[in-house]
């Protein structure tokens, strides 16, 4: 018996909310669209600043290595320094390239107008 309260105590939530995850597929998302662009456009606009500061940490290291030579401590913090740097501009070119390939396979534009005409055959699917 407590098995089947446990079930029922699942089951009835979901079906009653069931309606309401198809009244959600019809609703207005512009605004939703409006937010999930505008936080791409700062994320847009982050990158580079990101990717400046990690090649500014690479010329710091690089500095501290050299100007501080006679000092073992300070050169290996330099060196640390130095592959952070280079390890992060890695990372931001490595992800940047991914998501533009997955962007490609999908059929996204580079300004987010989503999928492309061309990529939809007459079927109605998706052309690969």
């Amino acid at each position: 018996m407590k098995r089947l309260l446990q079930k029922l105590t699942f089951a009835v939530p979901v079906v009653a909310l069931t309606p309401l995850v198809a009244l959600a597929a019809r609703a207005d998302l512009s605004g939703i669209e409006r937010a999930i662009r505008d936080i791409g456009d700062i994320v847009g606009l982050l990158i580079p600043i990101v990717a400046g500061i990690a090649l500014l940490a690479f010329f710091f290291g690089l500095a501290k290595y050299i100007f501080q030579a006679d000092d073992e401590d300070a050169r290996k913090k330099g060196k640390e320094i130095m592959i952070a740097g280079i390890v992060s501009l890695f990372l931001i070119a490595a992800i940047g390239g991914i998501i533009e390939v997955l962007g490609d396979i999908l059929g996204v534009d580079a300004d987010g107008e989503g999928i492309t005409p061309t990529r939809i055959n007459s079927s109605g699917g998706f052309r690969f």
